[in-house]
């Protein structure tokens, strides 16, 4: 039995890493920026606001599919959302003018909610035993994602951007169409009890958990929300501007595209140990940490002048904001149950609404009016600092 129960959990885990690596297709954004820039004549906050569309779209993707998870499982959100990001994304291929690439990578962008509020939810429901340290792993996904950024490097400097745009999207539809075949939402579907059930009975209860209406009244989810507020302000800033600030500097395109996916390469200890730290220490402390790790490392972006630098600012900065990735919904899940864990994600996502679009155009209007980045990156910098300092009065909810 116990031999069954880790086969069909770690089938689960790689489902949902993959659901999450898929996310890969966004982060490539920033190698696309300048080649946009000189097909459409735009300046760079007008193309920031491409990524910034997404970002309103992807927080009410999430509650959707979050909200279809915990009601009918993960398999038809999976495949409807995989649906919509793979032809959105192959569209984008297509475009002759400005409105249409906004409109598919709209598109693209209602399918991307299956890329966290379903995974997060799903893999922590096959798992009492190990479960930061799973859900770790499945946000692990997302730093391998970083890998499609040099990759889409080549394939735009060999075929052009368009014909990359078709092929990355026709591959993410074949990740997807794995992930859906092997995930099961619940272990009750193959006569199975969470991993680790027989060793902690009491956590098994947070199957049951609160419901939405009750979590969502409380000031500590709100806590959180804010917390996510300000993690994603800062975190848009670097993904959609880092690349253009240091080919500013003088280091190449392939050099800022390697140092992206250095980001998400370091991301990936990072997730595994902040999920598995988070669980032995809280997983409100292992934020504090973080939040003030990347506070300091935004700093030191500030003056950045050559390669080596960069490289170690990626390799610092990737690390402690992948450990922190796993911690919201770590948090969630303890202080709520699991219960109502999609939907709740899914609001959290969704209250990132304005700094998620709001941070990619702040940072390009910024660098249009002085010409430079360092007020957007210092900015970033507080921000997060706020994630850390929000977390500090965090307490478990009791009523």
């Amino acid at each position: 039995m116990i031999g069954r129960k880790f086969h069909y959990g770690w089938a689960i885990v790689l489902a949902c890493f993959l659901c999450c690596f898929s996310y890969g297709i966004f982060y490539t954004f920033g190698v696309f920026f300048k080649h946009l820039q000189m097909e459409f004549g735009w300046s760079r906050g007008l193309t920031s606001t491409i990524h910034s569309l997404h970002w309103f779209f992807f927080p009410i993707s999430s509650l959707i599919i979050g909200w279809l998870t915990d009601r009918w499982g993960p398999k038809l959100p999976l495949i409807g959302g995989a649906t919509l990001l793979s032809i959105g994304t192959i569209l984008l291929s297509r475009v002759q003018s400005p409105a249409q690439f906004y409109a598919f990578y709209g598109l693209a962008s209602m399918g991307s909610g299956i890329i966290w509020s379903l995974p997060a939810a799903t893999v922590q429901r096959w798992f009492v035993k190990k479960r930061g340290l799973a859900l770790g792993i499945v946000a692990s996904g997302v730093g391998v994602g970083y890998g499609l950024s040099p990759l889409s490097s080549l394939l735009i400097s060999s075929f052009g951007w368009r014909t990359t745009y078709l092929i990355l999207g026709s591959g993410i539809w074949l990740v997807l169409a794995f992930a859906t075949w092997i995930i099961v939402g619940n272990p009750h579907e193959k006569g199975l009890k969470p991993y680790g059930m027989e060793h902690n009975l009491t956590a098994y209860t947070g199957l049951e958990g609160w419901e939405v209406t009750r979590a969502v009244r409380g000031l500590c989810f709100w806590q959180i929300c804010a917390m996510h507020v300000c993690h994603l302000f800062a975190l848009m800033i670097v993904a959609v501007h880092l690349i253009n600030f240091a080919t500013d500097t003088g280091i190449t395109e392939v050099q800022a595209a390697t140092a992206w996916f250095l980001v998400g390469l370091s991301s990936i200890p990072g997730r595994i140990v902040g999920g598995h730290i988070g669980e032995r220490i809280g997983y409100r402390k292992g934020f504090i940490i973080c939040g003030t790790a990347n506070a300091l490392a935004l700093l030191w972006l500030v003056g950045v002048k050559s390669p080596w630098m960069l490289f170690l600012f990626v390799i610092f900065y990737g690390f402690f904001y992948g450990g922190q990735t796993p911690m919201l919904p770590g948090l969630l899940a303890d202080f709520f149950g699991l219960k109502p864990l999609s939907t709740l994600v899914g609001i959290q996502l969704f209250t990132g609404v304005i700094s998620g679009t709001t941070g990619p155009l702040f940072a390009g209007f910024i660098f249009d009016r002085f010409g430079d980045y360092r007020i957007a990156f210092i900015t970033a910098s507080c921000f997060w600092a706020f994630t850390a300092l929000l977390a500090l009065p965090l307490k478990e909810p009791t009523e």
